[in-house]
């Protein structure tokens, strides 16, 4: 017989453990995202010649 239960014992995160959980995917999206632009820049700029990808910078500022 198949005991149902057994998921139901499993251990809940709690609020801080989901925040950090959440806040180190956050911030491995931004990584990919940061690494996709770059390859994606050196990608165009090989075609038409641009020196250096543009940084974000001024948008925070």
């Amino acid at each position: 017989m198949i005991d149902y239960t057994t998921d139901l014992k499993a251990r809940v995160p709690s609020a801080d453990e989901i925040a950090r959980i959440v806040a180190r995917s956050r911030k491995l999206r931004e990584q990919a995202i940061r690494e996709m632009a770059r390859a994606l820049w050196a990608r165009i700029s090989k075609r038409h010649g641009a020196r250096q990808m543009p940084t974000g910078g001024a948008r925070h500022a």
